[in-house]
């Protein structure tokens, strides 16, 4: 799995900035929710062994089945690829068992403790965690708050599940804007780096034009010299042509040399 690729709360669902949480962590935080899933998932299984019998234990025994169905199916390729369709898939079977635990056995829904955080953990984005947290508190207090207008149950239960909606909600947007700072630092520190290495290309770009300019004025000079010395060398045989010819004949020999040489320096 890639760093580039983080959920909401935990890293978000990919910038390319770099990533608040290391491939090493994600991976130990992925092994986390594995166990904790299993020992919670286990004990509500013996919870519901204990307390209930007939055909209310094998409906709650079915839906902490899909539970645990939907966990490996869905929830473990949201966690592990970012796969959007499958988080949601999951968190609608997730929403559906806590409705289920909710108006059949209230006393299981300590595993909201599990799905509360673990929405964070695989929506691609904020509003998607709230509303599906929002979701799993109505799934979870519909049925104890319908107990509770009955006289069946006290307010304490209903309550329960919309304060843990309301620590879920506060822990999940504080944590998404220190990582969301995390990540406009990284995004920061990315954008200098990339100045500093176009400054670098500029420097060397600058730094080889200043050597050609200065190549050119060598060859210039050394052009211009020559051609000066053929100047005054022409001119000497022009004036010793009437009455020298032989010192005349020396002199172009010696312009022809010039010539070659300063073709040779060019």
């Amino acid at each position: 799995m890639s760093s580039r690729s983080r959920a909401a709360v935990l890293p978000a669902w990919r910038g390319d900035g770099g990533a608040p949480v290391s491939d090493v962590g994600w991976w130990f935080t992925v092994l986390f929710w594995h166990i904790a899933v299993t020992v919670m998932l286990g004990a509500a299984v013996l919870r519901t062994l204990a307390d209930v019998d007939g055909g209310t234990r094998v409906l709650l025994l079915l839906a902490l089945g899909a539970l645990a169905g939907g966990y490996a199916w869905w929830g473990v390729p949201a966690l592990l690829e970012r796969r959007e369709g499958a988080a949601g898939r999951y968190l609608a079977v997730v929403v559906a068992v806590v409705g289920v635990l909710a108006w059949v056995h209230p006393s299981l829904l300590f595993l909201m403790s599990l799905v509360y955080p673990q929405v964070w953990f695989v929506v691609p984005s904020v509003p998607a965690g709230v509303r599906w947290t929002l979701a799993l508190a109505a799934a979870g207090s519909a049925g104890p708050l319908l107990a509770w207008t009955r006289g069946e149950e006290p307010l304490w239960g209903p309550g329960q599940t919309l304060l843990g909606m309301v620590i879920s909600l506060a822990l999940g947007l504080w944590v998404h804007g220190l990582l969301a700072k995390s990540q406009e630092r990284a995004d920061l520190i990315g954008q200098l780096e990339a100045t500093r290495a176009e400054l670098a290309v500029a420097h060397r770009e600058q730094g080889v034009l200043a050597e050609r300019e200065r190549l050119s004025r060598e060859v210039h000079d050394t052009l211009a010299q020559g051609y000066t010395s053929i100047v005054v060398l022409a001119q000497t045989a022009a004036a010793q042509l009437p009455g020298d010819p032989g010192g005349a004949a020396e002199r172009v020999a010696l312009i022809e040399e010039v010539a070659r040489d300063n073709l040779s320096e060019a």
